[in-house]
């Protein structure tokens, strides 16, 4: 099963309840999305990234999504490198939401990308090349964004 993958120009998006489960790409793909709203689903058992909101994508909120690492469950990711569960791109972070998700990633990913500069392409989805980018750490809290993180790693 292929993720989902909503692309440049759309708008008022809700995605909820869903079951990203074994997917064989990305579970979730925002790319120029404006008022995405990613709640309330499962994203588990891949060996890809779980979210993924990319390019200018304002006021994105994912909120209350179980995010797993397919690898930290046992799931054979064979050489695939490991996978960030949630990631938000420079453009998106100013004015994204991201709050009260669980998220379990295998040793030596990261759960949490956020704001990250291009470097790399992910493995089987790889975004255009002027939208490509590596993880990076979680900053701390600042006025105006929210960054609660639950992680059961």
């Amino acid at each position: 099963m292929n993720g989902l993958v909503v692309r440049d120009g759309a708008h008022d998006i809700l995605v909820t309840g869903n079951d990203f489960s074994r997917t064989e790409s990305t579970g979730l793909t925002a790319t120029g999305v404006a008022d995405l709203a990613v709640t309330n689903n499962t994203f588990a058992l891949s060996c890809f990234d779980g979210i993924r909101v990319d390019g200018d994508s304002p006021r994105a909120v994912v909120k209350n999504n179980i995010a797993v690492d397919g690898a930290a469950q046992g799931v054979s990711c064979g050489t695939l490198p490991a996978q960030t569960q949630i990631s938000v791109s420079a453009e998106a972070a100013p004015t994204a939401s991201v709050d009260y998700n669980v998220v379990h990633a295998r040793p030596g990913s990261q759960p949490y990308a956020w704001a990250a500069p291009a470097t790399r392409p992910r493995p089987r989805s790889p975004p255009p090349p002027d939208r490509a980018r590596t993880t990076s750490t979680w900053p701390s809290p600042t006025p105006g964004r929210t960054c609660r993180i639950r992680s059961t790693s």
